[in-house]
């Protein structure tokens, strides 16, 4: 168990964000976990959704594969498929930019499979040069699509805008305001006469 926690402290760490580390404190019910950030302790609750939501991941696969390889130096690094719904959820913007990054530093053999509803997820995965699979609806159902190569390509480095109006992926159809979207639309109508 000393082991597991200091592979969890170790990795917590490396998330960024002035995350320190976790330490137990002895309370008036037993012993209350409390992470550090910026070098103060905070309790878990204290934190915002988005900070234990990634915790909450992190510990979990901590354990699970320090629990099922217990024998390795680094367990973490073992090859794994770890499927995340809305890994988005709750994250600041500029947490979600490189969110996939920090997992995968932290686990560098896993296969994330993560949905997102999140430009600037899609954004951090297009920079780092991941597969980005679409779903999109028709009358037919559903079709499931990669980016191509050529597509990744025109989007690497993208402002989060152009990731929203994208077609092949969230198709917003403008970077602006449904109001002002009207304007750029008969703009683009004028233009053309």
């Amino acid at each position: 168990l000393a082991t597991i926690w200091k592979r969890f402290n170790r990795s917590l760490s490396k998330l960024g964000h002035g995350i320190e580390g976790i330490e137990m404190e002895r309370g008036t019910l037993g012993y209350i976990p409390k992470v550090i950030r910026h070098g103060r302790p905070w309790e878990l609750r204290e934190l915002s959704d988005g900070y234990q939501a990634i915790l909450v991941i992190v510990f979990d696969l901590v354990l699970r594969f320090s629990f099922l390889h217990p024998t390795l130096d680094n367990p973490l690094e073992r090859k794994a498929v770890v499927v995340i719904d809305e890994v988005d959820l709750h994250l600041h913007p500029r947490w979600q930019r490189v969110v996939l990054r920090q997992l995968v530093d932290l686990f560098p053999n896993t296969q994330f499979i993560v949905t997102t509803h999140s430009p600037s997820i899609v954004q951090g995965a297009i920079d780092d040069k991941r597969a980005v699979v679409t779903l999109q609806e028709n009358q037919d159902g559903v079709v499931v699509s990669s980016l191509t190569d050529e597509e990744h390509r025109a989007l690497q480095g993208a402002e989060i805008g152009s990731v929203l109006a994208e077609s092949r992926l969230f198709d917003t159809g403008s970077r602006f305001s449904p109001e002002y979207s009207e304007v750029e639309v008969r703009i683009e109508k004028i233009q053309r006469r």
